[in-house]
């Protein structure tokens, strides 16, 4: 098996070349803090052979707004349904098999499933 520490470069760039482009917004701006250097380059060049340049970007950025809730890490803390970036959080029942409360637990909600 492969070190998971390793940056597998030809990985990434696929995942790049699959991901929706407002993934690779998020990406490039929400969870920026998160990113290895390389990893954002080939966003940056994937953004741009897409025809989304730094202004783009810039107005994805100021979109997400300052709602975002941000983690420890500086990166910001995604929904706990779906990859997009949170603006919400609240504490919640983890349910077992959707019937069983098991304990408390923090979720992050983005727009969509606030």
């Amino acid at each position: 098996m492969a070190d998971p520490l390793i940056f597998d470069c030809q990985r990434v760039l696929a995942n790049v070349r699959r991901a929706e482009t407002l993934d690779l917004l998020n990406r490039v701006t929400a969870f920026r803090a998160g990113m290895e250097p390389l990893a954002l380059q080939m966003i940056e060049t994937e953004l741009r052979e897409r025809g989304i340049g730094p202004q783009e970007i810039e107005d994805h950025w100021a979109q997400l707004g300052p709602d975002l809730i941000f983690l420890e890490d500086g990166c910001a803390a995604a929904c706990s349904f779906c990859p997009r970036p949170a603006v919400a959080r609240k504490w919640s029942w983890y349910w077992i098999w959707g019937v069983v409360p098991a304990f408390p637990r923090l979720f992050y909600y983005c727009p969509s499933h606030r």
